[in-house]
């Protein structure tokens, strides 16, 4: 995921739009080549959901004034990239740990990445 290291890693303005538009934009890389969405964008919603239940990815609020009020948009969220601990006991940023990828079903060849180091 090396798009989430150079588009999104320092970045304070990336919201779930943005994160969607990156995706798509870096499928190529991101996709076997005969997996890659054409015009559905169902996986990339999947992907994304994937990432963020996996903690690859997280969401903030920055505004608390905005959290749990009808207030709050997609554009008051912003995504953040945690941390996780790998397999050394190495605290590094979640989609560098390959472990993060583990059973992930909308990524083939991330999956098979992670399942060769099993």
């Amino acid at each position: 995921m090396s798009f989430l290291a150079t588009k999104v890693n320092g970045t304070k303005h990336i919201t779930p739009q943005v994160l969607l538009k990156l995706l798509k934009q870096n499928k190529t890389t991101i996709f076997y080549s005969d997996h890659v969405p054409k015009k559905k964008t169902g996986q990339f919603h999947a992907l994304a959901i994937q990432l963020l239940a996996k903690g690859i990815i997280g969401l903030d609020i920055p505004d608390n004034n905005k959290a749990g009020t009808n207030k709050l948009t997609g554009e008051h969220i912003r995504i953040t990239l945690p941390n996780a601990v790998d397999s050394d006991g190495l605290v590094l940023p979640a989609y560098m740990v390959q472990n993060s990828y583990k059973n992930l079903s909308c990524v083939p060849c991330v999956r098979e990445a992670s399942d060769n180091n099993n």
